[in-house]
């Protein structure tokens, strides 16, 4: 008699259940980092435009003869960063769509709009009440506060 080795259909059954179980436990957790993550690297790429606009405005990078101001207009799933006056429907504008799920809300600025004076950089119309923005996850509710001091350098996101 010849004795074949192997797994019978029950064996394999039993083992594939197994892994499942163990896969949903360690993908609840990878979903969970991801987001994380995710609200971390949009505060930082979001920080970092915001820099990008002062500077800018204090280096005078204009295309004109008369250095201009640049801003920060603050929607809730997107930042539009922009030359002078903000205008919606100007095509020069740079428009950063945030990523599911991030969110900005809280907004503290007058008008949603973070407007960096030229050759300064300092925050043009700045209150001390009125400095912040957040940055959420709507998944997790975890939320980051982002505040400026009047030169428009941010303090730290908390």
């Amino acid at each position: 008699m010849i004795k074949k080795n192997g797994f019978t259909i029950i064996e394999v059954i039993v083992v594939m259940g197994i892994i499942t179980i163990l896969f949903s436990i360690a993908s609840g957790n990878l979903f969970k980092t991801s987001y994380q993550t995710s609200l971390s690297n949009s505060v930082v790429n979001c920080i970092a435009d915001i820099r990008q606009q002062q500077l800018q405005a204090m280096t005078g990078a204009t295309s004109g003869s008369t250095p201009d101001n640049y801003g920060v207009y603050l929607d809730q799933n997107k930042y539009t960063l922009f030359k002078g006056v903000y205008d919606p429907n100007n095509a020069e504008n740079k428009i950063t769509q945030l990523e599911y799920p991030i969110q900005i809300s809280s907004v503290q600025f007058p008008s949603s709009t973070i407007l960096f004076a030229s050759g300064s950089g300092s925050i043009i119309g700045f209150e001390g009440t009125q400095n912040s923005f957040s940055l959420s996850n709507t998944v997790d509710n975890q939320s980051k506060i982002i505040r400026f001091n009047k030169f428009g350098v941010p303090i730290g996101a908390q």
